[in-house]
């Protein structure tokens, strides 16, 4: 399963526990069954998502039942969402679950994306849970119930599920990184500037650890240019200047007025559904943000309603920070 840093952490690995049984005809059906999910791989690079679907399907049906059918029912899973269908997917990582897939808290948290793209936010923190319990990185499991509780509850109980917690020392700098950005848009919509520089900083501290990734790049740059700062950090430079061909970093070319939104999209167009509506989703509360700090609240407003035009992007942050911020722009222009 491909790593998506954005969103997870994919560990998906085949143990193929059934070559130590002693009934060789589920032995021959499992080999069948894992040379179909080869293959699908190699549909799905090729940006044929349906058809790896199909093969993947046909594989699930051919392997005995076992933890490795489990294991490419979470792979089927995973295909769904990134092709737009949250409730297919949310059946897959269930039947993952009670095939007894090898990674647990994948298939939960995959389940809780799910469930919060279709809007049932209990769901999903049950699930998100469940995935932290089962051994999930925590400050990544911080950061997805952050979405769910802004969704739910509104800001002030997001900004009590992000504070920092002695748990997040042993998580992965990405997630540490990301969860401090997070932390950092929401004290910004709380009004907290110094506590949002506070955030920053920490940010910036943890991704010296590891660097940054274009993505992360990204948010970091807009949030500094939103509170000011006219420089790109050295680490956000670098990052961009790493992947130019990455769309985070054609996204801030464009943000800096090299471009259009459209050029965005047809650089977007190789892309599964939902990585397409998400990045759209992130580009568009980012042009907002930087049309707001310009002063130009009618385009900002534009935009952060962009934002939220693509419902399935409900289990990203973008979704529910540009709703915020449509709510406080709305509250600061109405008469």
């Amino acid at each position: 399963m491909a790593r998506r840093p954005a969103n997870n952490n994919g560990e998906v690995t085949f143990c193929g526990s059934i070559m130590g049984r002693s009934d060789r005809a589920e032995q021959v059906k499992f080999i069948s069954a894992l040379l179909m999910i080869a293959e699908a791989d190699d549909l799905r690079a090729a940006g044929d998502a349906a058809g790896a679907a199909g093969l993947n399907r046909l594989a699930i049906r051919q392997c005995p039942p076992s933890s490795e059918r489990g294991d490419f029912q979470l792979l089927l899973g995973d295909m769904l969402f990134e092709q737009g269908d949250a409730v297919a997917a949310a059946v897959e990582c269930r039947n993952a679950l009670d095939a007894g897939c090898h990674h647990l808290n994948e298939a939960w948290r995959r389940l809780g994306f799910a469930l919060a793209a279709q809007g049932d936010d209990d769901g999903a923190r049950e699930a998100l849970l469940a995935a932290l319990a089962a051994g999930e990185d925590a400050a990544f499991a911080a950061q997805a119930l952050t979405i769910v509780d802004l969704a739910q509850h509104g800001l002030a109980a997001a900004l009590r599920r992000a504070e920092p917690d002695p748990a997040h020392a042993g998580a992965q700098a990405e997630y540490r990184c990301r969860l401090a950005l997070l932390r950092a848009d929401l004290q910004r919509l709380a009004g907290n500037r110094a506590a949002a520089l506070t955030d920053l900083e920490l940010a910036a501290e943890t991704a010296r650890e590891e660097g940054l990734d274009a993505e992360l790049a990204l948010w970091f740059a807009v949030l500094d240019r939103q509170f000011g700062r006219a420089a790109l950090r050295p680490e956000i430079a670098a990052a961009f200047a790493d992947r130019p061909d990455h769309w985070a970093t054609r996204a801030w070319e464009i943000l800096g007025g090299t471009g259009t939104r459209d050029d965005l999209v047809r650089h977007l167009a190789t892309l599964a559904a939902t990585l397409q509506a998400e990045n759209l989703a992130v580009f568009d509360r980012y042009a907002g943000m930087l049309a707001l700090a310009a002063g130009d609240n009618e385009a900002a407003r534009r935009y952060f309603a962009a934002a939220r035009t693509v419902p399935h992007t409900r289990w990203c942050a973008d979704y529910h920070l540009a709703g915020l911020d449509l709510q406080q722009l709305d509250k600061a222009t109405t008469p």
